[in-house]
């Protein structure tokens, strides 16, 4: 279980600016309706842009 930390994770609306936070990345990846594998792959250089979703992800710091 050590290989999946718990890492918290923003999303940014692309519309609004709006930023949401979530204290996982499987919460995020819910919120978004998303497989956490999907999510998973944005995040490999702990940024990306889910264009469809309308959303920036971003790991944060813990």
């Amino acid at each position: 279980m050590g290989k999946n930390k718990i890492m918290p994770v923003a999303l940014v609306s692309d519309m609004t600016g709006e930023k949401l936070v979530f204290e996982s990345r499987r919460k995020a990846a819910i919120f978004l309706g998303v497989e956490y594998s999907y999510l998973k792959q944005y995040l490999k250089n702990g940024r990306g842009h889910l264009v469809k979703k309308g959303y920036y992800v971003e790991l944060l710091p813990q």
